[in-house]
């Protein structure tokens, strides 16, 4: 059996032997065949003589519970409740950019110099691209999040070849946990607020938008999703308001 640690992020697995960590992969991929929810990302070691299974911000069972979902209410209270100037503006590039907390803090995080704010871009390390090694990839940003982290950066002195968080991931999940309860901020069926709720929220509010299929290959981009099929699950489940509008414009009721 599986022994699950406690953890913030829930997405630490230990296994004694080698038989039990392949049988509890095998069932996540089976029930991900099933359930048509994709499994981001499963890594591995070995510590202290146990198998240290790694499911990527527990994102399996986070998407099979994708209905709970940060409004844009709750992530300006978590922001807000947040008094630490870094930590905030940390919040803030997760939740309006949608990157992986590995994708902005500590070795693969970004520096001034990674910032564009002339074509309103960030290049990003995009940690689950198939097929690279970890490449820098533009990423476009709304414009007054870049104007923001500039004054960050210039503000806190940041040397254009210094990462801007130089923190490990621990730091980010306690800081978004922590702001959170002091919100007052809760999801159904969630213990704790977390980073990659940050990222769904991202996920979920380009969804409701997109309109053509061009936009879903454009939030593809964005997210850095691997698979499509990753994106077009938000859309299939967000986007229903889209759907009724659809519908009522290609079939008026003739009088």
């Amino acid at each position: 059996m599986a022994n699950k640690l406690n953890t913030e992020s829930n997405d630490i697995i230990d296994f004694v032997n080698t038989d039990q960590r392949k049988k509890y992969i095998k069932k996540l991929k089976s029930e991900s065949k099933q359930t048509g929810i994709p499994i981001q990302l499963i890594s591995y070691d070995l510590r202290n003589g146990k198998f240290r299974l790694y499911l990527y911000h527990n994102s399996f069972e986070v998407m099979k519970n994708i209905t709970a979902v940060l409004t844009r209410d709750n992530v300006r209270d978590i922001i807000e409740a947040e008094t630490d100037g870094e930590k905030k503006m940390m919040m803030k590039i997760l939740a309006y950019t949608g990157r992986r907390v590995s994708e902005v803090v500590f070795i693969n995080g970004i520096r001034p110099r990674d910032i564009n704010a002339d074509d309103n871009i960030i290049n990003f390390v995009l940690l689950k691209k198939r097929g690279t090694k970890k490449k820098r990839y533009p990423i476009p940003v709304v414009s007054w999040l870049i104007k923001e982290l500039k004054e960050y950066c210039e503000t806190y002195r940041v040397d254009k070849k210094d990462l801007i968080f130089p923190r490990r991931r621990e730091w980010a999940f306690s800081a978004v946990k922590e702001a959170a309860i002091r919100a007052g901020v809760e999801l159904e069926n969630e213990r704790n607020i977390h980073p990659h709720h940050f990222r769904h929220f991202f996920a979920v509010t380009l969804a409701r938008s997109a309109q053509t299929p061009d936009d879903v290959f454009q939030i593809q981009n964005m997210l850095g999703h691997s698979d499509i099929k990753t994106t077009q699950f938000y859309i299939k489940h967000f986007n229903n308001k889209r759907s009724t509008v659809m519908l009522n414009d290609a079939f008026k009721k003739v009088e």
